[in-house]
């Protein structure tokens, strides 16, 4: 078939071939460095991680609320049904 060094010869440089081509992006490529820090809201004014709320501010919610169990748990005998509406919250002060 061959001579038996170049029998050995082949895998051994095979697998030097290997190793080689499996460090060669370390080898190349520079390290993961992160290019710009993080800012947090404190260092940077520009940026909040808060809603930012004025005394006024409102929110209206549309909502239903069904109070058959508040009822019946109450010892009340009664037909309720569900009861449709807004609800509004409103900024009064801020401490």
């Amino acid at each position: 078939m061959g001579t038996p060094s170049l029998r050995l010869a082949s895998p051994l440089m095979l697998v030097a071939l290997l190793c080689l081509a499996t460090t060669q992006p370390l080898l190349t490529q520079p390290l993961l460095v992160e290019q710009h820090p993080p800012q947090f809201s404190v260092e940077n004014p520009g940026a909040s991680d808060v809603p930012t709320w004025k005394v006024g501010d409102k929110w209206i919610y549309a909502g239903t609320f069904d109070p058959t169990k508040l009822v019946t748990d109450s010892g009340v005998q009664a037909t309720v049904g569900e009861i449709n509406g807004d609800s509004t919250a409103e900024v009064m002060a801020i401490t």
